[in-house]
């Protein structure tokens, strides 16, 4: 992030200071920003300032991206992790109507899910990584894709299923907005899958901080979640039925970077698999603190 785009106002700057003193508290800063929303010593918020960080980041980096699920190695590892947050919808008898995808970057999901759907339309703040995901599905004629950002009203021509969202939550602060406008556009009872970053494990937590620091294809701001903090959030906006389940102790680093040679990482990546699945379906709940993720799943209000 740029921080000095931030920095523009007293305000903004003791707002980032109570963040970065305690930078993993989701619920503390989003009150935070509630409070810095209801004054009027910026002209722009602290949101839409974030949200254009980011979206500069994915528009500069849309391509390489994209290579993570086209390089063996890490595709083998994020499709494990989304058939394991879509489980359900996987195993129902028969597909969704229609499957939202938001923040769908390039949407590797729309090909992974083919099988599962009849419908999806993929939306994503990013001019870029929209641009992308159409190179990268043209063959897909039950595809469509909208650049559009997720916390504002969208008009869609028809009701939806099925909303996915992977690894997009954390870079939002205002979800009660998407939940809003998400209501809008759902069927009655629609489910609601999610993968998120755990904010668990500490030793995760100080990973991520470096890689941060290090690397300049990854989003400095992002805000990691706990449990009882997603649980809030969906019991919040009326989602019911919620399952939030510790998923990723194997996979995620090979999900998250592509590592070379592909000869060594290829078979390790299969082999982390192999034993996340043996995890997730024997003993998921005794290794839940060492998790990297959540798999999040939920119905929107009847």
């Amino acid at each position: 992030m740029n921080w000095r785009s931030l920095l523009h106002t007293y305000d903004v700057h003791i707002l980032v200071c109570s963040w970065l003193a305690d930078p993993y508290n989701f619920s503390k800063f989003r009150a935070c920003v509630s409070d810095y929303s209801n004054t009027e010593s910026s002209s722009s918020s602290v949101s839409d300032l974030r949200e254009q960080e980011d979206r500069k980041l994915f528009d500069s980096i849309a391509q390489q991206y994209a290579k993570k699920d086209q390089v063996l190695s890490s595709k083998i590892a994020r499709k494990y992790q989304l058939m394991r947050v879509v489980e359900p919808l996987i195993g129902s008898e028969a597909p969704a109507g229609c499957l939202l995808e938001i923040g769908c970057g390039s949407a590797a999901s729309a090909g992974f899910l083919k099988d599962f759907y009849l419908h999806y339309i993929g939306i994503d703040h990013s001019a870029q990584m929209i641009e992308v995901a159409k190179s990268l599905n043209q063959g897909n004629k039950a595809v469509r894709f909208i650049h559009a950002n997720a916390r504002e009203k969208f008009k869609l021509d028809t009701r939806v299923d099925v909303v996915l969202a992977v690894g997009v939550l954390h870079h939002i602060i205002e979800l009660d907005q998407v939940f809003s406008a998400l209501k809008e556009c759902v069927v009655p009872d629609a489910h609601f899958y999610a993968l998120e970053p755990s904010a668990a494990n500490p030793i995760v937590q100080g990973l991520r901080s470096i890689r941060a620091r290090v690397d300049s294809g990854y989003s400095a701001d992002q805000i990691y979640f706990k449990d009882s903090e997603l649980r809030e959030l969906l019991h919040r906006n009326g989602l019911s039925s919620i399952e939030i389940i510790p998923q990723g102790f194997f996979t995620p680093p090979f999900a998250q970077v592509v590592i070379d040679p592909q000869l060594v990482s290829v078979p390790l990546a299969k082999l982390a698999v192999c034993l996340d699945q043996i995890i997730d379906k024997y003993c998921c709940k005794l290794f839940s603190p060492l998790s990297w993720n959540y798999c999040i799943r939920a119905r929107f209000p009847k």
